[in-house]
Parts: C-alpha cells; sequence; structure tokens
C-alpha cells in the first residue's frame, strides 16, 4: 500500500517479510469477515481476492524463480484487482457528495507521487542502488560485492576494497567473497600493507570528525588484515 525501505529481499531478511505476511493474513481474514457480513460486498471483494491469488500464483514459491522469497513486483499485477475496487468505491461515493472522494484521490495520488520521486535517488546508478540496498539490509550478501564493483568501475579502487573487506568480515565462509577480494588486490597490484595504511587514515580522518564508532570499525578492520600493528 506504501513504498517504504524498498531493497533487494533475500532469505536470510525473514523478520520483514514475517511481518507483511502477519499483516497481509490480518487484512485477508478482515475482508472475508466483511464479505460474510454484507452480501453487497461479498462479490466485489472475493473477486479481488481470487484475482490476486491466481496471479501470485507463480512466485508463491511452489516453483523456485532465483534466491528472493518475495519481490514488488509480483504486486504490480496482482494489486490491479484492489486498484480497480478502491475506484469503484471512490465512485460510489462521488453519488452522494462528489467534492470529498475527488479530493481524496488527488492527495493519494500526489502522496504516491511524492513518495514514488522519493525512491528515484536510489536508481539513478549502480553505486545509488547498491547503497540504498545496503542500507535498508546491512545484512545483504550481494550488496557490498555489487557496491564494490561500482566503485571499481569509477576507478575508486581503495573505497571498493573497503567494502570487499567488509564483506569478507561480515561472511567469513563466503569464500567466493575471499576469492574475489584475492583476485581484485592481484589485478590492482595492492598489497595488505596498502590496505592496512588506508584503513588506518580513514579511522583517523573519522576520530578527527568525532565519529568514533566509524573510527573503531576502520582500525577493527586494520588490525584484521595487520594484528601486530
Amino acid at each position: 500500500l506504501w513504498p517504504a525501505n524498498l531493497g533487494i529481499y533475500e532469505w536470510h531478511s525473514w523478520p520483514p517479510v514475517r511481518t507483511a505476511t502477519f499483516l497481509g493474513a490480518a487484512a485477508t481474514a478482515g475482508l472475508l469477515w466483511a464479505a460474510y457480513l454484507r452480501a453487497s460486498l461479498r462479490r466485489p471483494l472475493l473477486t479481488a481476492l481470487l484475482f490476486q491469488t491466481i496471479m501470485l500464483l507463480p512466485v508463491l514459491g511452489l516453483v523456485t524463480f532465483g534466491h528472493e522469497i518475495a519481490a514488488a513486483r509480483y504486486s504490480y499485477l496482482s494489486g490491479l484487482g484492489w486498484a480497480l475496487l478502491a475506484g469503484a468505491g471512490l465512485i460510489g461515493l462521488t453519488r452522494k457528495r462528489r467534492t470529498a472522494p475527488v479530493l481524496l484521490a488527488c492527495a493519494v495520488v500526489a502522496a504516491l507521487a511524492v513518495s514514488t520521486r522519493a525512491q528515484l535517488p536510489a536508481w539513478r546508478d549502480a553505486e545509488s542502488l547498491w547503497r540504498t540496498v545496503l542500507r535498508v539490509d546491512p545484512l545483504s550478501v550481494f550488496a557490498r560485492l555489487n557496491l564494490a564493483q561500482a566503485l571499481f568501475d569509477q576507478g575508486r579502487n581503495a573505497d571498493a576494497f573497503n567494502y570487499l573487506e567488509d564483506q569478507v568480515s561480515v561472511y567469513p565462509d563466503y569464500e567466493a567473497s575471499q576469492e574475489h577480494l584475492a583476485r581484485r588486490m592481484e589485478e590492482t597490484s595492492t598489497t595488505t600493507l596498502d590496505r592496512v595504511k588506508h584503513r588506518l587514515r580513514l579511522g583517523r580522518e573519522a576520530a578527527s570528525r568525532g565519529e568514533h564508532r566509524l573510527a573503531a570499525w576502520h582500525f577493527q578492520q586494520a588490525l584484521r588484515l595487520d594484528p601486530g600493528n
């Protein structure tokens, strides 16, 4: 109903999906109860629910299409029935009072337009997209790797290595990340000492700005690379 904190869901992102599942189940139960109580609502509500169910059948997990368990795009077609029902409700209201429903419709469209515009910066380029994903889902398996790739493409190798190292730190058992880091260091002739110096510089800069938590993180990464430093 409202676009907020949109990201790229992965298998570990169960809590937000679980919350949405409970809310959806409660809303469905409420709609079915309303259809049971009022015969005039029965046909439109059940029709919209049936349409949504049919449209969602291919992506309910019976057949897997990739690593995600949910995606915003799954709601594009399946939500059309509810949009049509909402429009019909507004038309019904205009038969008695025309001004209020029209203003309500305009307000909803305006609010969604503003929210949509707020999402546009996330899609400006690859760096913006993966920074947004990382903000929404700090445990994302792929965000750091793709963000690093975007930074390498811009020639910002030092910043890219930060995210590759963070990836190895967050997912130490993910061998593909370690291999990717080693290959990039070889391709760019970057040594471990180079990375340690860069982390120390970033840590000092963060400390000078009073960002002690960030500074500590950089120093921890430097120690991980060079425990005897």
